[in-house]
Parts: structure tokens; C-alpha cells; sequence
């Protein structure tokens, strides 16, 4: 593991870590088959293959899925052992899959977030309603529905928040199995249109440029700087002199994240074939929108990000810098 530093500097703004991600270890062989990566099923595409291939369910883990089109394939093919997580089908489909002695959880209605989703989120999604405000997105109402129910101690409530957790940890390992991951950790008050925010982006650039995948904590700041350089990777170096004079215009989510978030997606619409990187933020602060530029992100409840990029398989452990405020109060 390689640890880079800006030199010359009286504060360091950002650190960087590099870490190789692992392919995960084969199950151990068993009378009842392991689940294990070719038994997860987490889009239509996927269960067709898995249909096709093997002729059966059985044993397999189906997650987040509408299946209301597939009843034909449901009824036809063996699913004992298996287990569907969040998908909806037809009455006689769930029926029979029951029968066959598969587990079976329904969606929950009335959520702003999937518990049982099996990829990471997109900024579309989050920002989905942008046009009426950063209240009527997904991310807001998520944040707002995570500190009702955290407050609220329910039982079910808290155990629908720990599987969307689960999920979402389970999508960021899977996305990046055999990716060289750089971490890059740094605080949110960074604002847009500073020298600073200008050398974390041509950071964020570079280290994508070299074949690395960028993982931030997907906040605002050194985080959103560098996903967006990131973002620019693919194209002439002038975007991104062109993109930071756009997100000049607003330069901090305070007071308006409604203002913030736009400026985001212009340059987004204007320049759409945008490089991959990673943000994994969380709703624990939630005063800090996610940013725009991470193409995915694995938001989840109260863990701080650092934690969340340290805990991934064989992830990097970025270290919060002293320039990097902590925690807000409660």
C-alpha cells in the first residue's frame, strides 16, 4: 500500500491511500450449495441468465427485482432454498415459490429507499426532483425518514435501516472486486472556486487517469473535488478548467443545496461522458449533500464515510485530515 501526500504545504488538505481490492474467497464446498457471486441475482438480466444456464433458482439469492413479468419462469423452475429479497411478483408466483420452500421478502411500501436494493445509488437517483427543490429529492427525504425512525426506537424500522446498510455495503464490495481503489479523504469546507478545490480536482484527475478508481466520502469539499476530477478524467484538460469556473458560481451547499446541486449537474449536462469514481457518504451528517460527480454511491445511515472506505474488503484506511472538521454537534 502506497500512501502519496501533498508536500510544501504548512496543512495537508487531503490524504491519499491506494489499496488492491481482492476478488472475494470461494465459498466452502457443502451438501447445500453456498450462496456465492453466480448465485446472486440482482437484475432481470441476471435472472434470465441464471435460468438459462441452470434450469433452476434453487439455492440463489434474488434481490430488489420486479418480477411481475417472469411468473412464467417462477412457476416452472425449482426454487427451493432460495430467497427473494424485495421483489414483487404475481400472488400464484409467490405462492409457489413458498411452496417449493423458498423465503420470501416483500417490499415494503411507503419507504424512500429500497432496503433490499442491490447497487449502489446514482446522482440521479438521489437528486431525483431537483427541479423542486433539494427537499423533494430522495436523499432529503431519506435523511429526514432515517432521523425520524432513529428517534423513534422501532424495532422494525431499525432493522429495515440495518439491511439497507447491509445492501448497500454488499453492492460497494462487489463493485469493486478486482479494482485498484485510491481513497481520498478531506473535509467538506472546501469551497468551489478556491486554488485549493482546483489542485484536488487535478488530483482526482490524475490518479483516475493512471487506471485507479477514486473512492471519497462523497460529500461536499476535498470529496466532491476530487470525484469531480475523477469525473473529468476522459476529457482535454480544458473541461476541467471550464467545469470549475461553472461550479464557481456556487460555491458552497450552504445556503442553498438546491443551488449547489444544479451547478453540479449543468456541468454534468454539459460535458455527460464523465469518468467512474466511488463516494460513500452517509445520512449521518445530514446537513452534507452527496455530490454529483461520484457515478456511485453507497449512502447509508449513521457510519462516517472513513469508516465505511476502511471497512470494505481490503479497502484503503483514509485518516480525516487536520484540516478536515470533525463530526457536526448533535
Amino acid at each position: 500500500m502506497a500512501r502519496v501526500r501533498r508536500a510544501g504545504r504548512p496543512h495537508r488538505l487531503y490524504d491519499v491511500r491506494v489499496s488492491d481490492h481482492p476478488a472475494p474467497e470461494a465459498p466452502t464446498p457443502g451438501p447445500v450449495p453456498a450462496p456465492s457471486a453466480d448465485r446472486e441475482v440482482e437484475s432481470l438480466a441476471e435472472f434470465d441468465a441464471a435460468v438459462a444456464a441452470h434450469g433452476t433458482l434453487a439455492h440463489h439469492r434474488v434481490q430488489g427485482i420486479d418480477l411481475t413479468r417472469r411468473t412464467y419462469a417462477l412457476l416452472s423452475v425449482d426454487t427451493q432454498g432460495a430467497v427473494f429479497l424485495g421483489c414483487t411478483m404475481r400472488p400464484d408466483a409467490a405462492a409457489k415459490v413458498r411452496a417449493d420452500g423458498a423465503l420470501v421478502f416483500p417490499p415494503v411500501p411507503g419507504l424512500p429507499v429500497d432496503p433490499y436494493r442491490g447497487t449502489l445509488y446514482s446522482p440521479d437517483e438521489l437528486f431525483a426532483g431537483l427541479a423542486q427543490g433539494y427537499e423533494a429529492t430522495p436523499d432529503a427525504r431519506a435523511y429526514a425518514w432515517f432521523q425520524e425512525t432513529k428517534a423513534g426506537g422501532d424495532v422494525f424500522a431499525s432493522m429495515l435501516r440495518a439491511v439497507h446498510d447491509d445492501s448497500i455495503s454488499d453492492a460497494l464490495d462487489e463493485l469493486l472486486v478486482g479494482r485498484r481503489v485510491v481513497g481520498v479523504m478531506g473535509g467538506h469546507a472546501m469551497g468551489r472556486g478556491t486554488d485549493a478545490y482546483a489542485g484536488a480536482a487535478r488530483l482526482g484527475r490524475t490518479l483516475a487517469r493512471t487506471g485507479l478508481t477514486v473512492a471519497t466520502g462523497g460529500g461536499p469539499g476535498a470529496m466532491e473535488a476530487a470525484n469531480l476530477g475523477a469525473y473529468a478524467a476522459p476529457y482535454e484538460d480544458e473541461m476541467l478548467d471550464e467545469a470549475l469556473e461553472l461550479l464557481a458560481k456556487a460555491p458552497s451547499f450552504t445556503p442553498s443545496v438546491t443551488d449547489w446541486a444544479r451547478a453540479a449537474f449543468t456541468v454534468r449536462e454539459s460535458w455527460p461522458a464523465g469518468g467512474d469514481s466511488v463516494g460513500i457518504p452517509t445520512w449521518f451528517y445530514g446537513h452534507e449533500p452527496p455530490n454529483a460527480f461520484a457515478g456511485h454511491i453507497g449512502k447509508s445511515s449513521p457510519t462516517p464515510p472513513s469508516s465505511r472506505l476502511r471497512s470494505t474488503r481490503g479497502g484503503p484506511p483514509p485518516a480525516r485530515t487536520a484540516s478536515s472538521p470533525g463530526p457536526p454537534p448533535a
